[in-house]
């Protein structure tokens, strides 16, 4: 691998999924928690695109087997793509085509995604414009496939989103948040080491500003939330 930029982890399989937007490949390791030290990868799928962010839709996560094992992702750069491949742990090695994909014709430079199930709202983030995509009613977007209107789209200078590079989402029921993880400083702030994650919720649309936000003085380059 040359340029990691996501995990992914399958806890039905155990296989870890790794994102490599410079080989534009997926990389997977098996039964990767038992695994340590200089260890290569047991599949390499070579992608049209680069790709960035990724969600695991496992079977843990779906009372219906046949759903699971698939995996979203985010393609970075100019092709405003999210690339599905279904049934992921039993694709072989090579050059892959996506399942089923879905262009957001007015994104720059897609890189976070997030999928709920439950809803069946799938969350991106547009790093070159600053803005978040809430797709509803996912599965048919998917099934019809082509381009995509977003649902919503939260954006402006009250969200305090600069360069959103990944996102989360809660979605129990007494919840109902979407988590951003910002990589740039607050304008008002000179320190460039500064990130951000910013809350949002699941019906946030326009010009909103953010429920909740939380400064660090790292830079965050990817999020996950463990909400159970």
């Amino acid at each position: 691998m040359l340029n990691q930029r996501d995990l992914a982890y399958d806890p039905t399989s155990k296989n870890l999924y790794v994102s490599d937007n410079l080989t534009q490949s997926i990389y997977m390791y098996a039964q990767a928690l038992n695994r340590n030290g200089e260890v290569g990868p047991n599949k390499r799928f070579h992608l049209t695109g680069q790709p960035w962010g990724l969600h695991l839709q496992s079977n843990a996560d779906q009372s219906n087997p046949d759903q699971g094992d698939s995996l979203f992702i985010a393609i970075a750069g100019t092709s405003k793509e999210v690339q599905l491949l279904e049934r992921i742990s039993k694709i072989d090695s090579g050059i892959v085509s996506a399942s089923k994909k879905i262009v957001i014709p007015g994104a720059t430079d897609i890189r976070g995604i997030t999928y709920s199930s439950r809803l069946d709202m799938l969350v991106l983030t547009d790093y070159g414009s600053g803005k978040i995509y809430i797709i509803e009613n996912a599965k048919q977007a998917f099934t019809t496939q082509g381009n995509v209107t977003p649902t919503r789209t939260i954006e402006g200078a009250q969200t305090k989103l600069q360069t959103p590079i990944d996102v989360s989402i809660d979605d129990r029921e007494e919840e109902l948040f979407i988590y951003v993880a910002d990589n740039a400083a607050d304008n008002a702030n000179n320190n460039k080491e500064q990130g951000k994650v910013l809350r949002f919720k699941t019906t946030d649309s326009g010009n909103v500003a953010p429920n909740a936000d939380y400064q660090f003085t790292l830079t965050p380059v990817s999020i996950h939330l463990d909400a159970r």
